[in-house]
């Protein structure tokens, strides 16, 4: 598309310019066209011919959305696909978990998270579960204003026994730096996604051999946000709710929430009881009221998403040449 729009819904008339490459080399007439949707990362080099197209989702740089354009190209919207595709990888292609916390789907995300830490070692689980208790208690008996906490846990402000709200987000915080050591565990630097090598790794060595059930915490966070790179900070704000959308800074929070409020209304962020961490359950009951907040809609249920982009069990069953990969 030439010049698309910055925004489909009327807020501005503004158009920007799409950018895009062709590497042609190796390409024989009548060979296949890959054509390789972008997301936050390099560019990779394809054999034959490859188109490749940078890209860009609200004037930012958007979170992973070429899983899905391939799943709906691949079932008939809006290509037809007999002639325009002949197959797709969907890289992860998010098919479930669009609800409320009445859905057992959107639980999905930490149960995973929590197999991966039972996988790698059943005794650095458990002292992470026993790390996680331990503060919890702590944190409803501060009887020092807070200061060792402050100091252990290297936060930017003393917690309180009677700060409901900021015990919850910096417990939040500190969970968080835990799945995405489990999604992204590349084995080398990648600034803007993980700051260290081998983030699952480095955790469960830190687990093991720590003794102090706050510095597991301490030490875990740390890892990652110590680490050089856009992540880095000097102290653990958990009083800012923003705070933790750092953590991956190359992916953009303010175009992925308006993809989320708009088109595909994932909910995937409840923490269920019976992890290894603390549990949420209802995290992601608050998205349709932020949405209508930000944007002055609801967005979709999960039966008008199901509909819309042939996610139903049936149609997914029914695609046909798609490769779904397990992330």
């Amino acid at each position: 598309m030439d010049n698309p729009p910055i925004d489909h819904f009327g807020a501005s008339n503004r158009t920007f310019q799409q950018r895009y490459s062709i590497f042609d080399e190796f390409y024989k007439p009548g060979g296949p066209i890959m054509f390789f949707q972008g997301e936050e990362g390099w560019l990779l080099d394809c054999a034959n011919i490859t188109v490749i197209n940078q890209q860009r989702c609200f004037q930012q740089q958007g979170h992973n959305c070429q899983w899905f354009l391939r799943r709906i190209t691949r079932c008939g919207i809006p290509l037809k696909p007999s002639r325009y595709l002949f197959g797709s990888l969907a890289a992860a292609g998010a098919v479930k978990a669009f609800s409320n916390s009445s859905d057992p789907d959107t639980y999905n995300w930490w149960r995973w998270v929590n197999q991966i830490y039972l996988d790698r070692s059943k005794e650095a689980a458990d002292k992470i579960q026993n790390a996680f208790t331990v503060l919890q208690k702590r944190l409803q008996t501060i009887d020092d204003g807070g200061v060792s906490l402050e100091e252990e846990l290297i936060l930017c402000s003393a917690p309180s026994s009677n700060d409901s709200v900021g015990n919850f987000l910096l417990v939040l915080d500190l969970t968080t730096v835990f799945s995405f050591a489990a999604e992204i565990n590349y084995p080398t630097v990648q600034l803007g996604r993980n700051p260290v090598a081998d983030p699952l790794d480095k955790i469960i060595n830190i687990v093991l051999t720590e003794t102090d059930p706050v510095q597991i915490l301490s030490k875990t966070f740390w890892l990652w946000f110590g680490a050089p790179g856009p992540s880095n900070a000097l102290c653990l704000n958990y009083t800012d709710p923003g705070f933790i959308m750092t953590t991956v800074p190359l992916i953009e929070t303010a175009p992925f929430n308006y993809i989320t409020c708009n088109y595909l209304p994932l909910a995937s962020s409840n923490i269920p009881e019976g992890t290894i961490f603390p549990a949420f359950l209802t995290a992601s009951d608050s998205q349709p009221q932020a949405c209508k907040l930000k944007y002055s809609h609801l967005p979709m249920t999960q039966e008008e998403t199901s509909q819309r982009y042939h996610f139903s069990p049936e149609s997914i069953k029914n695609s046909t040449r798609i490769i779904w990969s397990n992330a």
